[in-house]
């Protein structure tokens, strides 16, 4: 990226005016082969974009006539970055406005994660309109146009969540007149990973590529941000009787030794008598809902406990919280300690690396399932904007990866401080 953008500062006005109006390129000769790392690199960095932020640096009138003459007053769609570029050499706001409703100050209970009205408004009050395509690979069930930029206490980012493979959707452009807006409700969950404990101050982001959700350098996009508001994560409280506490213990000494790891994440339970039973193991750990996560984390305690049983505390764990996830599936970016195997990928159900996926609660080519589970809410892949719905999935037998159950006991290790538990 620094060096894409030490390209664009090398032009002369001359230059960058031909790449502006698509005369030339910037591209660097090391960079053609290297095409390909647009469809498989988030902050692959885009000459044209590159191009308008630089004069945008350089500013000035030659600058500002420059972008004027490109803006038409024609009533028709007009190009939104030559606009943005305009405006921000004028001084004067973004065309487009990111505004989150409610959003001064909200308080969250570990380790849930809010969602959020956002607006998309032309604020050019005489201004022309333009077009926006805020809905593109939507079929994820989330809008990868958007991001959430997170900040904690010190200063430090809280890492995006990287997903792939879930594309899909047609782009669909959307026009907006002066003062016409546009809104969705976007689940924070689906762009970065948990929170821990602690104040966050938090920007929603739009940036009109499909790749933006999974973008870490923004230097090389032009981007929309709401104002900052503040978010708080507080900690959990659990409160349970002895009785109680002891039926969940029984409950996860009884669990089966054979076929899959059942459970349910984000969907009632008791919705689903059918695929599990109210009075099955699982079923009653899951009915009993955060009263059995004090069991199931001391499960992950024990010594010398089989690979099979940390696989149904993990997925149960899962199951009632929502967090660390154990299938696998994204991937996501951060710092990670405790890996045994260097060249393995991390991603929320494990590690892949050399081409195989060693999960938490296991996984081969074999056939048979090891673990079988019902999806609902914010978890779920499939419905995109039209509100996710109820999804089945399940992973291949084979034994689970004890490297992949080793980091993903120690992130709940870690979470044991965002608990308190109370039992009477």
């Amino acid at each position: 990226m620094q060096r894409a953008i030490d390209s664009a500062r090398s032009l002369s006005d001359d230059d960058l005016k031909a790449v502006l109006t698509g005369k030339r390129e910037l591209l660097q000769a090391s960079d053609k082969e290297k095409d390909a790392d647009a469809f498989t690199n988030p902050d692959y960095p885009f000459g044209r974009t590159l191009a308008i932020l630089e004069a945008v640096r350089r500013g000035g009138k030659s600058w500002e006539g420059f972008f004027a003459a490109l803006v038409s007053s024609a009533d028709s769609d007009q190009d939104r970055e030559m606009l943005t570029a305009l405006r921000r050499i004028q001084g004067r706001p973004d065309p487009l406005e990111v505004t989150v409703e409610s959003a001064e100050q909200v308080e969250v209970t570990w380790p849930d994660i809010p969602r959020f009205k956002v607006t998309l408004r032309n604020r050019e009050a005489d201004g022309p309109r333009f077009a926006i395509g805020p809905e593109n690979n939507y079929r994820g069930g989330f809008l990868r146009a958007f991001r959430f930029d997170v900040v904690r206490a010190d200063g430090s980012r809280v890492p995006v969540r990287q997903r792939w493979g879930d594309f899909g959707g047609v782009e669909t452009l959307t026009s907006l007149k002066p003062g016409e807006e546009w809104q969705s409700v976007l689940d924070m969950r689906d762009y970065i990973s948990a929170l821990d404990c602690g104040v966050y101050t938090v920007r929603a982001q739009y940036g009109e590529d499909a790749m933006f959700s999974n973008a870490r350098d923004l230097r090389g996009r032009i981007c929309y941000s709401s104002e900052p508001f503040s978010l708080s994560v507080g900690l959990r409280r659990i409160t349970l009787t002895r009785a109680e506490d002891k039926a969940v213990r029984t409950a996860c000494n009884s669990l089966p030794d054979s076929g899959p790891v059942r459970f349910v994440v984000g969907t009632a339970v008791e919705e689903h008598e059918a695929f599990i039973a109210g009075d099955s193991p699982e079923g009653v750990l899951l009915r009993s809902g955060w009263k059995a996560v004090p069991a199931l984390l001391d499960e992950l305690e024990i010594q010398n406990a089989s690979l099979r049983r940390r696989a149904w505390a993990l997925a149960l764990l899962f199951g009632i919280s929502g967090a660390n996830d154990p299938r696998p599936m994204s991937v996501f970016s951060g710092n990670f300690e405790g890996i045994d195997n260097e060249d393995s990928e991390i991603s929320e159900g494990g590690l892949g690396g050399a081409g195989v996926q060693r999960t938490s609660l296991g996984t081969s080519r074999y056939s048979g399932s090891a673990w079988e589970c019902l999806i609902g809410g914010p978890h779920s892949t499939l419905g995109g904007q039209g509100g996710a719905f109820v999804m089945s999935q399940a992973g291949g037998g084979g034994e689970p990866s004890p490297v992949a159950q080793k980091w993903l006991i120690g992130r709940w290790k870690a979470a044991r401080k965002f608990l308190r538990i109370e039992i009477q």
